[in-house]
């Protein structure tokens, strides 16, 4: 038996660019638009994330527009 879950998480902040979301899933990365605000760490968390759901069979995927929001 298989189960078919989507989640999506949508917010509505400053958003990201594209070259922003090639990086997004990279081992600590830090995007430009994330240098805008005081941050501390660089992140393991997307990145081991996306590895888990991809082993398991499933997708990660990224929609975003500057100045309007992301959703995952």
């Amino acid at each position: 038996m298989y189960v078919n879950l989507q989640i999506s998480i949508i917010d509505t902040g400053i958003g990201m660019s594209e070259e922003g979301l090639k990086q997004m899933f990279s081992n600590f990365g830090k995007l430009e638009e994330s240098k805008k605000r005081n941050t501390t760490g660089t992140g393991l968390g997307l990145s081991i994330c996306k590895k888990i759901i991809e082993k398991m069979g499933g997708s990660v995927e990224v929609f975003s527009e500057i100045g309007v929001g992301t959703e995952f």
